[in-house]
C-alpha cells in the first residue's frame, strides 16, 4: 500500500498540500524532537560524507529540476517575493546597512572589479536608459541642483574638473541665505553669503587679493578659522 500512497503524492496536488500542512503542523508542535532528531542524524560523519556524495552526484538533475520548478511557477514565486519584501522591508533596509557597514571595504572592493568588468556593459546600458528616460532625469536633475546637497554637488565637481582645487569643507554651512563656496586656499572651502562673495571679488582674477579681502569675513563668520590661522 505505501507505494499507492507514494503515486498519489507524487501525482495529486491537493493531497500533496494536505500532507505537507499536517507535517509542518507536527513539526512545529514539536521542535525540540525536530532539533533532538535532527542533531543526531547529523552527527555521524558517515551521513555526512554520504550527504555531500548524494549531493554531487545529483548536482545537475536537481539544478534542472529547480530551474523547471522556477520556470513553471515564476508568476508566483514573484509575487511570495513581493509579498515577503513589502511585509519585512524595514527590517530588510536595517538589515542590509548594517552588512554594508561591517563589510564596507570588501564591499567597496568588488563593486570596482565588478565596474573594471562590466564597463562597457554599465556605459552601454546607462546610455539606453538615458535616451529611454531623459527628460525625467533632467526634471530630478534640474530639482537636485537646487537643494543644499546638490548646490555643494556641482560647485565640488566645477572646482575639482575646471579649476583644479581640492574642496575639503572646514564648517559645515549654517547660512540660511545664498551662498558661494569659498576657497581659504587651493585646497580648504567655506561657505560665504554669495552678495559678499561678489562683493569682494579681487579684480582681474587675482585669487590672492580675492582671498584677503574676504579673510575678514570669514573670520567674523567662523570664529574658529580665526584662531586656527592666527
Amino acid at each position: 500500500m505505501a507505494w499507492k500512497y507514494t503515486e498519489r503524492y507524487k501525482n495529486d496536488p491537493e493531497f500533496r498540500k494536505i500532507i505537507l500542512k499536517r507535517n509542518k503542523k507536527w513539526r512545529e508542535q514539536n521542535k525540540d524532537k525536530v532539533i533532538e532528531y535532527d542533531g543526531k542524524r547529523c552527527k555521524t560523519e558517515k551521513r555526512k560524507a554520504l550527504s555531500r556524495k548524494m549531493h554531487q552526484e545529483h548536482k545537475e538533475e536537481r539544478l534542472k529540476k529547480q530551474r523547471e520548478y522556477h520556470w513553471t511557477h515564476r508568476k508566483e514565486i514573484l509575487e511570495r517575493q513581493r509579498n515577503r519584501f513589502t511585509e519585512h522591508r524595514e527590517e530588510n533596509k536595517e538589515s542590509c546597512r548594517r552588512y554594508y557597514k561591517q563589510n564596507k571595504e570588501k564591499l567597496n572592493k568588488q563593486n570596482k572589479e565588478r565596474h573594471k568588468i562590466n564597463r562597457e556593459h554599465n556605459i552601454k546600458s546607462m546610455r539606453k536608459y538615458l535616451e529611454k528616460n531623459k527628460e525625467t532625469i533632467y526634471e530630478q536633475n534640474r530639482i537636485y541642483r537646487k537643494t543644499e546637497s546638490g548646490k555643494k554637488a556641482m560647485a565640488k565637481h566645477y572646482n575639482k574638473r575646471k579649476r583644479e582645487l581640492g574642496f575639503n569643507i572646514l564648517f559645515e554651512n549654517e547660512i540660511i541665505e545664498e551662498i558661494d563656496w569659498h576657497h581659504v586656499n587651493n585646497e580648504d572651502v567655506v561657505a560665504v553669503p554669495r552678495d559678499l562673495h561678489t562683493l569682494y571679488g579681487g579684480g582681474n582674477g587675482n585669487t590672492d587679493i580675492h582671498r584677503q579681502n574676504l579673510e575678514p569675513i570669514i573670520i567674523q563668520l567662523y570664529p574658529e578659522y580665526g584662531v586656527d590661522n592666527v
